[in-house]
């Protein structure tokens, strides 16, 4: 939902007008994504390593993150790899900004269940 507002002020912003229907359309594009090609392999690699936490960090929302993942078809059929979202929105500092990295580092954040009241996505 914050995504849509986002989106919609955006559009806004630079005079351009959707209705309902083509800012559906917009948001199921961003919701399908596809990854890189060298993702699928690179997942494959980290889930061989028993010792590591995986979490997705973003300048999204853990609401948005989720959405992404579970509708994606490159990762919603290992979506229950995922331990964690870790979103920076709250800091309202953003990814490349260097604070954003230190929050990444800080203890307990990823693997503990720190992520802004949102389930785990982890089965």
């Amino acid at each position: 939902m914050v995504y849509t507002h986002c989106n919609t002020d955006v559009l806004a912003e630079h005079q351009v007008d959707l209705d309902q229907d083509s800012t559906q359309k917009l948001m199921d594009g961003y919701n399908s994504l596809s990854v890189f090609s060298e993702t699928p392999p690179g997942l494959a690699r980290l889930l061989d390593n028993p010792n590591l936490i995986l979490g997705v960090f973003s300048n999204g929302t853990s609401s948005m993150v989720s959405n992404s993942v579970l509708r994606s078809k490159d990762l919603s059929p290992n979506a229950g790899i995922f331990h964690d979202i870790v979103p920076v929105d709250a800091n309202r500092k953003f990814k490349p900004a260097p604070e954003t990295y230190w929050y990444l580092c800080l203890p307990n954040t990823v693997g503990q269940g720190n992520i802004a009241n949102e389930p785990s996505m982890a089965n």
